[in-house]
């Protein structure tokens, strides 16, 4: 579970590396704000998720077999 969302973490920030890229070359200056706020909102997505990974031991993330009857 850990790796997974590790997984996810990763993916969002290279979707807000490829927004940012995109906002640089967008000649509209409310669409390249547009694209810089989804690049923002991803960015700062997988932070929160990172730090909330490292304040979780790996044990609270395993799944007892009784939880998921």
């Amino acid at each position: 579970m850990n790796r997974e969302l590790e997984i996810l973490a990763d993916r969002w920030e290279k979707r807000a590396r490829r927004k940012w890229r995109d906002a640089e070359r967008e000649q509209n200056p409310m669409g390249k704000r547009l694209i810089e706020h989804g690049a923002t909102c991803y960015q700062n997505c997988a932070r929160e998720l990172r730090e909330a990974l490292k304040s979780v031991s790996p044990q609270s993330l395993t799944i007892e077999e009784g939880d998921q009857k």
